[in-house]
């Protein structure tokens, strides 16, 4: 017909099945192809500060926002969620949720437990368990970030900070995943852009600032979402995009130009 000539591939690895491409298999009587199942993630909130989010805090306490976050994020990145709640900062039940995570998924994430406090615990149960690739980063936020494999299952530590955990599995979760579910491009797009204000930066590390890139006579500029520091999700609240700010540079004025990655650009 005018769509297929015999011997013509019809669809390649690594392509997501959309509505043109199921019409497509319907069109020459494909009733089955193989498909990458979707990624089980275990997530987990370590924390005796943790409390549900439904519960108003007491002094000392904060609610748990990690895990609901790191939730959507999966979604949005094609894997499953599976949440395994609130862990206390106790070896043996942070011991039985890693357990858990192991048997119900096929990666686990972590948040908190990954510094260098009396109370964080996920480090050295990780060296008795598994292997640790990576236990700290030169990166801003995210300095913390643990990756680890238990039983050929990769593992991500994710700082306690909001914006620290969720820039971090943006990073370095996101490409994991898409590797699991089988798609053939795995990092965001990246590209320049000229700075519209002064941006103060420390060169002992690659910070990743939020920002917000807009596009006027075929330039793309970028502003970043205000304070940056590690707790505020509100700088990613509306941001598309990360700036990369290099290690081994300091201040940046109003048109530099920097890479930055469209967080927010459609999935392919």
């Amino acid at each position: 017909g005018q769509d297929l000539a015999l011997g013509d591939l019809l669809l390649s690895p690594g392509l997501v099945l959309g509505a043109a491409e199921i019409g497509l298999l319907a069109t020459v009587g494909q009733t089955e192809v193989t498909v990458y199942p979707r990624p089980r993630v275990a997530i987990m909130a370590t924390g005796d500060e943790l409390v549900p989010m439904e519960q108003t805090p007491g002094p000392g306490q904060i609610r748990d926002s990690n895990s609901h976050a790191l939730a959507a994020f999966v979604r949005q990145v094609g894997g499953v969620p599976i949440m395994l709640g609130i862990v206390r900062d106790d070896e043996e039940a942070l011991r039985q949720a890693i357990l858990e995570g192991l048997e119900r998924a096929d990666m686990i994430v972590s948040s908190g437990g990954v510094s260098m406090g009396r109370r964080d615990l996920i480090k050295p149960i990780l060296e008795r368990m598994g292997i640790i690739h990576f236990g700290r980063l030169a990166q801003k936020p995210g300095k913390p970030t643990t990756f680890a494999t238990l039983r050929g299952k990769p593992f991500f530590g994710l700082p306690g900070f909001p914006v620290s955990s969720l820039v971090s599995a943006e990073l370095y979760v996101r490409p994991a995943l898409r590797v699991m579910a089988g798609f053939t491009t795995l990092r965001r797009p990246e590209i320049t852009v000229r700075l519209l204000h002064d941006i103060r930066h420390e060169p002992d590390r690659t910070e990743f600032q939020r920002a917000v890139v807009t596009w006027k006579d075929g330039q793309a500029l970028a502003r970043n979402t205000g304070d940056q520091v590690s707790g505020r999700l509100l700088s990613l609240v509306g941001a598309n995009a990360l700036l990369r700010l290099p290690q081994g540079i300091g201040d940046l004025r109003a048109g530099d130009e920097v890479s930055a990655l469209l967080i927010n650009a459609p999935e392919v």
